[in-house]
């Protein structure tokens, strides 16, 4: 009877230890899973990081070339605008002129 418990217990013990190994080896499994999983975070943050900022500097490089292009626009459009006042003006300045000299020459 004595040998039937002591069997018992070492079986016991050896169930408890297989317990204990499997609990470490799960334990070190969680550890790998964990920072595997916080490596994968990591390299897909940079990814996504590097992504945007290349969106982002593609998006500054697109608005840039637009300003540029509207301002060229503006520049343009004023030019043109600023050749119409001249033009009027010394069309409107001949005649104020000749409106003069008429006055002047006592002509109507």
């Amino acid at each position: 009877m004595l040998r039937v418990f002591k069997e018992i217990k070492e079986k016991n013990l050896k169930a408890k230890r297989i317990i204990e190994d499997a609990k470490a080896q799960a334990e070190e499994i969680k550890k790998e899973a964990q920072q595997k999983t916080s490596k994968f975070y990591e390299i897909t943050y940079n990814r996504l990081w590097e992504k945007a900022t290349q969106e982002a500097l593609e998006l500054t490089r697109k608005t840039a070339r637009a300003t540029e292009i509207e301002i060229k626009k503006i520049k343009s459009s004023s030019e043109n605008v600023a050749k119409e006042i001249e033009e009027k003006a010394k069309k409107n300045f001949e005649e104020a002129v000749k409106c003069t000299l008429n006055i002047v020459l006592g002509e109507n």
